[in-house]
């Protein structure tokens, strides 16, 4: 028996499986599933790739079986954490208990190595952000420590075939670690990335909220399928282009970025906040009527009219004018969008810094009802949101893309 080329050449097959467990779990990763119940699945996953590897193991003696499990386990635990790395190893370790033999005590031993040395890797690189070549090649040298205990086991063959048998096992395991790590760590890197741009393309990059796409996605989900209750604020800054030609357009800039910080500082959990195009911006809100959007909106308004923008003074008041739009008063989820810019086109005609509601359709409107003007302040928005800007761009669930 030629034991160290036996070794090198079983791991060596073991590659392609340990390739599609990094596939596995780039994809588990892709997949939005709740912290706890994508850590249980991946640690079903890196269990039944333990069988796999067990399934091909070798074995010098009767009962005693060499494979590669313990780095499945080691980086189940480096990648997927104690969850996953506990249901890992459960399975692994019952697995084994059927199996039998000499070396099942041995083998849970090793598992239970396997597994401890992911978690530490874990905790010390992963969660600092730390992951390196360096530091999966090490973590495979650690792991790789289970080869010493080859020449405990009784094996008929000479001291030196054993010495290479144990330098052959150490070297495959920590190269076998750090190609498994790398291609895992390369789906991270991608992940991430993929991550960024998403959220870069639903990004206003001035003013850090939701821009059209985002805006006219979330609204193509609320007005399809069942009928929906939301209102609709259409806001277009007042007299912008002066504020542009008068005191330049990183002042324009500024102005832009202003209105946006009252609008996300008033905004719930529930609302969509989005910068529409120029210096027009617009807001979604979930299960709101009109009279209550109405408020809404005239505060919103008094808030922007009392910010006080030091660089235009009261030479160029920042002001908003607001058109507001419900499902329920519109002529429909598909004309709310419609609607609201009527309504605001009304405002800016009517002399600009006002909120007006949208018309009802023409044979259920009444006169006294098309336009409204509230001037009486209202109390902060419930459920107010703090957030500073540009925290959108770190939360892209907020986005519910």
């Amino acid at each position: 028996m030629n034991l160290p080329a036996d070794l090198i050449l079983d791991l060596a097959n073991d590659v392609g499986l340990l390739a599609l467990v990094a596939m596995s779990y780039g994809a588990l990763r892709r997949a939005r599933l709740p912290g706890g119940a994508q850590a249980a699945i991946l640690g079903l996953v890196f269990g039944a790739a333990t069988i796999a590897t067990m399934l091909r193991a070798s074995d010098p003696l009767p009962g005693i079986m060499i494979d590669a499990r313990i780095i499945v386990v080691a980086l189940a635990g480096a990648f997927g954490g104690p969850l996953t790395a506990a249901i890992t190893s459960a399975v692994a370790g019952l697995y084994r208990v059927a199996l039998g033999g000499a070396g099942t005590g041995i083998g849970l031993a090793i598992l239970g190595f396997g597994a401890a040395a992911g978690l530490l890797w874990w905790a010390y690189w992963r969660r600092r952000g730390h992951v390196s070549l360096p530091s999966l090649f090490l973590l495979g040298l650690t792991i790789s420590c289970q080869a010493l205990l080859l020449p405990l086991l009784p094996i008929q063959a000479s001291a030196t075939t054993i010495g290479l048998a144990v330098v052959a096992l150490m070297v495959s395991c920590a190269l076998a670690t750090l190609l498994l790590g790398a291609l895992m760590q390369r789906e991270d890197s991608l992940i991430t990335r993929e991550r960024t741009l998403l959220i870069d393309a639903y990004t206003d990059p001035l003013t850090g909220l939701a821009n059209r796409r985002a805006f006219d996605r979330r609204l193509e989900e609320w007005t399809t399928g069942p009928p929906r209750s939301f209102a609709l604020m259409m806001i277009d800054v007042d007299h912008f282009k002066t504020i542009n030609d008068r005191f330049g357009h990183d002042s324009g800039d500024r102005a832009l970025a202003a209105v946006a910080d009252v609008l996300k500082r008033l905004g719930n959990e529930t609302d969509m906040v989005a910068r529409y195009g120029g210096e027009e911006f617009a807001v979604l809100l979930w299960n709101c009527d009109l009279p209550t959007a109405m408020r809404r909106a005239e505060h919103l308004r008094r808030r922007v009219a009392a910010k006080r923008f030091a660089e235009i003074g009261d030479a160029a008041p920042l002001t908003v004018s607001i058109g507001v739009g419900q499902t329920e008063r519109c002529g429909g989820p598909g004309s709310i969008r419609r609607d609201a810019d009527a309504a605001l086109y009304r405002a800016k005609a009517a002399g600009r810094n006002c909120v007006v509601a949208a018309r009802k359709p023409r044979a259920a409107r009444s006169s006294s009802q098309a336009v409204t003007r509230p001037s009486e302040p209202v109390a902060a928005w419930a459920g107010m949101s703090r957030l500073p800007p540009g925290e959108l761009r770190r939360d892209p669930g907020q986005l519910a893309l």
